[in-house]
Parts: structure tokens; C-alpha cells; sequence
């Protein structure tokens, strides 16, 4: 592995965007109108402004990712596992990227910061291989529970 934000291939272009609400499939203003500024810990400068989004945008969110949960959800696995495998490419074209906004946002240290991004690419890693772990079966109790009386016994 190499260190922190040196992956050897060419970076994309620092990602901008940060002034809108993700809603439905597009970023926008939220219609709260109330402006949330994201302030570097330490020089106190203005990393990002973000237009906060009312009690309609979540409901609209929510109502949004319920209907995308239906087709999400009749997607083969493989295709749901590649979903979080290019989350995971993505993680480490940004791997620099993603270190510099762990610093200047929450003030973390350049070794906290890596720390940070290796563990969530590895959960990302490996939450590619659980659509290919997903069985339907029912299996039985642990039976110490049921001694312990903790679970109701099947006869009654």
C-alpha cells in the first residue's frame, strides 16, 4: 500500500459541489433557507456553505429512497456488489481527497485521517460480498437462551 494520498495513478478533479441537499437523484438547495456553514476547526476558515433542507425535503428523501429500495432490491447480486466495489474505486482515486477533508473538517491528524479511510474502505470492501452471502433460511436458537429464560419455549 502506499502512503496516505499517493496511489500513483492521477487523481480526478477535487470533488465541488457540497452546497445542496442529495434528494431523488440530484443535489440541490434545501428549502429551509437556513444557511450551514462548515468552518476548518483550527483557522476557523469557510470550507463550505450548505442551504439546510426543511421537514418536506427529508419526507421527500425518505419517500424517494423507498420507491429506489424496490428496484434496488430486485437487482442481481452481482450488480449490488458492483455497486459497492466502484464505491470502494472511488474511495481510492480520492484517497488524498478524502484525507484532506478528514483534517480540515474535524480537524483530524494526517495518521487519524488514514486510519479513518482505511477502515471504511474495508467496510466497503467487504460490504460488496453481502449480497452474495444473503440466505433464506431460518436457523435455530442458540438453546443456553432458552434456558436462561430469556426466550419462550415452542410448547408454550
Amino acid at each position: 500500500m502506499t502512503k496516505f494520498g499517493q496511489s500513483g495513478a492521477k487523481a480526478p478533479a477535487r470533488y465541488q459541489g457540497f452546497n445542496g441537499q442529495y434528494i431523488d437523484g440530484s443535489r440541490r438547495p434545501g428549502k429551509h433557507g437556513g444557511v450551514q456553514v462548515d468552518t476548518d476547526p483550527y483557522s476557523g476558515a469557510m470550507l463550505a456553505e450548505t442551504v439546510m433542507a426543511n421537514r418536506g425535503d427529508l419526507d421527500e428523501a425518505y419517500h424517494a429512497a423507498a420507491k429506489a429500495q424496490v428496484s434496488w432490491a430486485a437487482r442481481l447480486l452481482a450488480e449490488r456488489a458492483a455497486v459497492m466495489l466502484r464505491s470502494a474505486s472511488i474511495m481510492e482515486a480520492r484517497h488524498g481527497e478524502i484525507g484532506d477533508w478528514l483534517i480540515r473538517e474535524s480537524g483530524s491528524t494526517r495518521v487519524k485521517a488514514e486510519l479513518e479511510w482505511q477502515f471504511v474502505h474495508a467496510v466497503t470492501l467487504e460490504a460488496a460480498s453481502f449480497p452474495h452471502r444473503m440466505e433464506g433460511r431460518i436457523l435455530p436458537l442458540d438453546e443456553a437462551l432458552k434456558e436462561a429464560g430469556l426466550i419462550a419455549s415452542r410448547s408454550g
